[in-house]
């Protein structure tokens, strides 16, 4: 759950989630250091991990990675100056931490031992300072290739404006041209993912769905559309890449759209728009399609779970403010809600109403009424009049909390008699 939390960027509900653990493992510990190196949160590591009990040498390699990427380079070298053991990650940590290529050159050859990540590295380091020669002897050096490393120097060579010498190590490398597609994708290189798509003398579905894939993260998502539309068949991967594609930029229409397209739907193609809609503040539709999920007989997973209870946990928060006597904080929350154009319900009025009415704010508890239906949406409940009637019994004003309970649109129950002489 802790990792599912970081992954969503849930990094609060993670903290809390960690501290109420009874018993903390030194992965649960790495966990929470990658996931503030990853927010940029510099202190908060630093403070874990000299919490920690006991450290093994992938939480020595996480912090010292997340030194580096915090720019300490100083504090980074420090760390991997004291470690007492270094793996091949802590010498590749290291490489990869300087900016000069020189000072990197000289800790890859005092390298013990190498893997083809290190030599990756050092190529991709080369290749991003123009030594173009350099990241060509160290590919032809290589004892062992992979994926990574032919298309590092493929790039190489296309940023130096050697097409023809890309094209030649382009039809002498590996048949595992969908992973290169993905590779250049990921670092936004549309040109040359295309190119490899199309040269590509046999597409199947899966080289269609990373092609599509890789225009939809990069934001181009026209072209994946098009893409998507030309495919001679899809499976539910090259549809929830398009699920996915709308939903992150915010087209919550058109996920949606997609998602009741779908011939076959998995638990990602729910998650995905679920989460599109909660975290677009449309958190009443982010539950309803929870609800049309389950009763379509369809096993949510844990993402399921974080995603839906991000959409219910603001009201939560209220309610929790509001019974624990603390009415004004439950008010402001309410009030940042709407900044953040989160849509409250009914329940969540509830919990207003009954702030209001422990903080003596009656005014702002009937405008809230009032105004439920043309400006929220909200069909107004009997628990609503209710806290109002609470609220009017507690002042003292007896006959006025009666007369609206006499005139409620509902029939009272004993208990909003019993709220009136409170």
């Amino acid at each position: 759950m802790i990792r599912a939390y970081t992954e969503n960027g849930q990094l609060l509900q993670a903290r809390i989630l960690f501290g109420k653990m009874p018993i903390k493992n030194v992965v649960s510990w790495t966990i929470m250091l990658e996931a503030y190196g990853r927010t940029g949160g510099l202190e908060e590591a630093e403070d874990l991990f000299d919490s920690m009990p006991g450290r093994d040498i992938v939480a020595w390699n996480v912090m010292m990675e997340v030194f580096a990427q915090n720019g300490r380079l100083l504090h980074a070298r420090s760390l991997f100056e004291s470690m007492g053991n270094k793996d091949v990650a802590s010498w590749t940590t290291m490489i990869t931490a300087y900016w000069q290529m020189d000072e990197a050159k000289k800790v890859f050859e005092l390298m013990p031992e190498k893997d083809v990540v290190s030599w990756n590295v050092m190529i991709s380091g080369y290749a991003h300072t123009k030594r173009f020669r350099e990241a060509e002897t160290l590919f032809e050096e290589m004892p062992r290739r992979d994926l990574v490393s032919w298309s590092l120097m493929i790039s190489a060579y296309a940023q130096n404006g050697d097409t023809a010498r890309a094209k030649v190590l382009f039809d002498g490398m590996p048949q595992q041209r969908n992973t290169i597609v993905a590779a250049y994708a990921s670092e936004g290189d549309l040109g040359l993912a295309r190119m490899v798509f199309d040269a590509m003398p046999e597409k199947n579905v899966v080289s269609w769905t990373t092609i599509v894939r890789a225009y939809a993260q990069n934001g181009h998502l026209r072209e994946a559309r098009v893409l998507f539309e030309k495919m001679p068949e899809r499976d539910v991967v090259t549809w929830n890449s398009m699920v996915t594609a709308y939903a992150q930029n915010g087209l919550v229409d058109q996920a949606v759209d997609v998602l009741n397209q779908m011939p076959c739907r998995d638990v990602v193609s729910w998650n995905v728009t679920i989460a599109a809609y909660s975290h677009n503040g449309h958190n009443q539709q982010a539950i309803a399609l929870f609800r049309k999920m389950d009763l379509e007989g369809l096993q949510p997973n844990e993402i399921t779970f974080v995603t839906i209870f991000d959409a219910c946990a603001t009201s939560a928060m209220i309610s929790a403010y509001a019974q624990s006597g603390h009415g004004l904080l439950a008010l402001d929350l309410f009030k940042e809600m709407g900044l953040d154009a989160v849509e409250p319900d009914g329940i969540t009025f509830i919990a207003v109403l009954s702030s209001c009415c422990h903080c003596g704010e009656l005014k702002d508890g009937w405008t809230y009424v009032v105004s439920l239906r043309n400006d929220y949406g909200v069909d107004p409940m009997a628990e609503h009049y209710i806290c109002i009637a609470d609220h009017l019994g507690r002042a003292g004003r007896l006959a006025e909390a009666q007369d609206l309970i006499h005139n409620l649109p509902f029939h009272p129950s004993p208990v909003a008699w019993t709220h009136s002489w409170e």
